[in-house]
């Protein structure tokens, strides 16, 4: 499952990349799926996959189409998917 949000978020950076001019890319550094720190607990497995660029509205057009493509699809319907822009801990 953590595998399809990033080949989502990695689809939308190439998409992202095609449509714009050398001057305006911002450069998005996409890192995991991997285990977060406590990667089970109760039966349930946690990933984390970061995201990092200078271009906020990327993030948020990013985050947009993960979490429509995650509501699309009925194999993530139980899946609990949450967003941190300012993370201080790695989990």
């Amino acid at each position: 499952m953590a595998q399809q949000v990033y080949d989502i978020a990695s689809q939308m950076i190439s998409h992202t990349d095609e449509n714009q001019s050398p001057d305006d890319r911002h450069l998005i550094q996409l890192i995991g799926p991997a285990d977060a720190n406590i990667a089970k607990v109760n039966d349930i497995y946690r990933k984390v996959i970061y995201m990092k660029t200078s271009d906020y509205a990327a993030l948020i057009s990013i985050k947009d189409v993960i979490e429509q493509a995650v509501k699309a699809d009925t194999a993530m319907k139980h899946a609990n998917i949450s967003f941190d822009f300012n993370p201080m801990s790695g989990f």
